[in-house]
């Protein structure tokens, strides 16, 4: 595993399972295989993708695209719950409040390593 993909990128990993799953009960069979076709694509891309963009200096790009990833899964989560916000503006806001609160932990861990990195 590369050293780089830090604990973000496993959390979200295990979120996406979980919801993968919970998405699979519900579809049957086919969307089951569909899952697993997705999540191995997932597991061999996400670090391509992430070495490909941190040699071209875009880590920011990275960081925009995990905030959009929660917002998504967030917003998923709760129409699965039943909630379903829509996408009109309070929801997106309910679903970055809520992203924000998940992710800040593994954004200030991603900037401590950060900094001990730059240290070195």
């Amino acid at each position: 595993m590369n050293d780089k993909i830090g604990c973000g990128t496993i959390l979200i990993g295990i979120i996406l399972l979980i919801l993968g799953f919970a998405y699979a009960a519900k579809v049957g069979a086919m969307g089951f295989i569909m899952t697993i076709v997705f999540l191995c694509l997932a597991r061999v891309m996400i670090p391509i993708f992430y070495g490909i963009l941190q040699f071209f200096f875009l880590g920011w790009l990275v960081q925009i695209i995990g905030w959009i990833i929660w917002c998504l899964l967030v917003i998923e989560f709760f129409k699965w719950l039943g909630v379903s916000p829509s996408w009109s503006f309070g929801g997106i806001i309910i679903a970055v409040i809520v992203a924000i609160v998940f992710f800040f932990p593994f954004i200030l861990q991603a900037a401590y390593e950060q900094q001990q990195q730059n240290k070195s």
